[in-house]
């Protein structure tokens, strides 16, 4: 028999009464399609599900701005039972209410793990690494082309919601087009175009968050000289605000003219020229550097691996052909986060975002969470996978300490460099050929990362530290050793 439907809303107050917006609230129950159906609170805290069977029996969770929520001890969320009847409210913390409306505990709102972003000066590279003011900086961006867009067309409230989703997740910053085709941006054809550019920066930078801003898009504009002029012009307005970072196009390969031929803005600003094909064999990172470089990977199996590593051969330089960028280098766009997996094109394993969160920060500076193109693109707060797998990534940046990048390279295998390694191999791998196992070696302190962790049994892995270190941490995948 099929259960009637009605629409369910609900408020999400804390114990004072205070409305929380940008939450992102679960409704699950295994009746569901899916398993779940998710909504985000507005700024009077209300968000609705349209339609829930009813009578319903199952669990809320709440993410994004509000803390984890449950009276359980691991906070998996708050039972709840909706009763037959029509446009029910589901009421967390003290709302007025209804009698038919359902009543919760309080929420209360999400603090980031040691406290939300801040902003010490402007990046700078330095080797392999970025720095702020205050000393090496953790690159932890993610993917939010329509920020800009949003902003101009009133969608405020939905780009904060966002920004402080980021922020939970221990996020600091957002990449965002300045032209997009796909929603019809065109600053040719915006009022007051780099007032609203001026806008979004004091709007991220009141929220701790910088912006890496790709200013070609699409070809707009079409010609080297036009390209040439608005790139000059966003970089004035960067260079106002010690938290923006330039990207002279998004994938200039088939967006722009070569960005080899733009000449670097004046302005005291981060810039990079953008990123080469990844899918081109013959194409290498442009050069020279503009102040770091962006680059993307090809979403092989084994993409974890290239997020990292593929950034220190883009420094160093490859074969006879490229001498390297000598400069700090980001992934900012890896395999896309989804709630579905789509081989080639999207990961819904958090397990492999923490890899390759690993893997960029012990070669570079981090990397940035890149998602699907209903959700992150567009600056909507993800679905429940899509959120664990960009989050997995920052845990991953985090968890690797920030010398790791000027540490030596040691591996194991044919022509492995001659440091020796910390760990001992996988022992279904032994120490041959098969062996995925990266390494960076400081004087006292070592770190690894097991890239074939995720196949059938090699989660078994517990290495003992070889050649005079000793194992303290292990995290799945990941080793840190000291001596």
């Amino acid at each position: 028999m099929t259960k009637k439907v009605t629409a369910v809303a609900v408020v999400v107050a804390d114990a004072s009464g205070k409305a929380i917006p940008g939450t992102v609230a679960y409704l699950k129950a295994p009746e569901l399609v899916g398993g779940f159906l998710f909504a985000i609170t507005n700024d009077k805290g209300y968000a609705l599900w349209p339609e829930v069977p009813v009578p319903f029996t199952g669990v809320l969770q709440l993410a994004a701005a509000a803390a984890p929520y449950g009276s359980s001890a691991d906070h998996g969320g708050e039972p709840v039972n909706i009763p037959d009847g029509n446009n029910i409210t589901i009421r967390v913390g003290p709302t007025p209410a209804n009698p038919q409306d359902v009543q919760l505990p309080p929420a209360s709102f999400r603090k980031a793990a040691g406290g939300s972003p801040t902003i010490n000066g402007r990046l700078r590279g330095n080797g392999p690494r970025l720095f702020d003011n205050s000393g090496p900086w953790k690159w932890k961006m993610a993917t939010g082309f329509d920020a800009l867009r949003l902003l101009i067309t009133g969608g405020e409230t939905q780009l904060l919601n966002y920004l402080h989703w980021i922020v939970s997740i221990r996020g600091n910053g957002i990449r965002v087009f300045c032209n997009w085709k796909v929603t019809g941006l065109d600053f040719r054809q915006v009022p007051d175009y780099f007032a609203w550019v001026r806008r979004l920066a004091v709007l991220t930078k009141n929220e701790g968050m910088r912006v890496e801003l790709c200013v070609v898009c699409d070809f707009i504009p079409e010609s080297l000289t036009d390209e040439q002029a608005f790139i000059n012009a966003i970089a004035e307005v960067c260079s106002e605000f010690e938290h923006m970072v330039l990207v002279f196009g998004n994938e200039p390969y088939q967006n722009m003219q070569n960005p080899e031929w733009i000449v670097k803005p004046g302005f005291e600003v981060l810039m990079a020229r953008g990123m080469c094909n990844p899918n081109d064999p013959a194409a290498v990172p442009y050069l020279p550097s503009a102040g770091f470089t962006t680059y993307q990977t090809v979403r092989s199996d084994d993409w974890m691996r290239k997020v990292g590593k593929d950034g220190m051969e883009i420094r160093n330089g490859f074969g006879d052909s490229f001498p390297g960028t000598h400069d700090a280098t980001i992934n900012t766009e890896m395999m896309g986060a989804a709630e579905t997996y789509q081989p080639g094109r999207r990961s819904n394993r958090p397990d492999e975002f923490f890899m390759a969160g690993v893997a960029a920060a012990m070669f570079n500076s981090g990397a940035t969470a890149h998602g699907d193109s209903q959700t992150m693109q567009w600056c909507v707060v993800p679905g429940e996978i899509e959120a664990k797998c960009a989050s997995e990534l920052f845990r991953g940046i985090d968890i690797v300490p920030s010398d790791a990048p000027v540490w030596d390279y040691a591996r194991y295998g044919p022509a492995a460099p001659g440091v020796p390694m910390p760990v001992e191999p996988d022992p279904i791998d032994g120490d041959g050929d098969n062996v995925r196992i990266h390494a960076k070696v400081g004087d006292t302190m070592a770190v690894a990362v097991n890239y074939r962790y995720l196949l059938p049994g090699h989660d078994a892995w517990k290495p003992k530290g070889v050649n005079g270190w000793r194992v303290v941490e292990q995290d799945g995948s990941y080793v840190r050793c000291e001596r």
